[in-house]
């Protein structure tokens, strides 16, 4: 699985909170159920942290195909974030069968 681009945008329903938009592509063979991304080291304009907890995430059980490239979007509830670093915590296939990232912090290999 590797993570293409993260991108902060604002959510269309109301202009308090920011997403997080992770476009990603499973380079497996297996189909993804449900994968888990954290984020943490949210940014504002100054480079200053504005998450806290210091760390937060969400769960997408968009399926996945292999070689699929998707995106999905997460609110942050926070605001004014300019950047965030994204990971792979866990990602479960659908025989069953699941990863989890003893390394954090980083993407699976592919």
């Amino acid at each position: 699985m590797d993570i293409i681009k993260v991108k902060i945008t604002h959510d269309e329903y109301s202009r308090k909170w920011d997403n997080i938009r992770i476009k990603f592509k499973n380079n497996s063979n297996k189909t993804i159920t449900v994968i888990q991304f954290l984020w943490f080291d949210l940014k504002d304009a100054f480079g200053e942290t504005i998450l806290d907890p210091a760390q937060d995430g969400g769960n997408s059980d968009n399926v996945v195909k292999p070689n699929q490239t998707t995106e999905v979007e997460f609110e942050t509830y926070e605001d004014q974030v300019v950047s965030a670093k994204v990971y792979v915590n866990k990602i479960m296939y659908s025989d069953g069968t699941k990863w989890v990232n003893e390394i954090k912090n980083t993407t699976p290999n592919k």
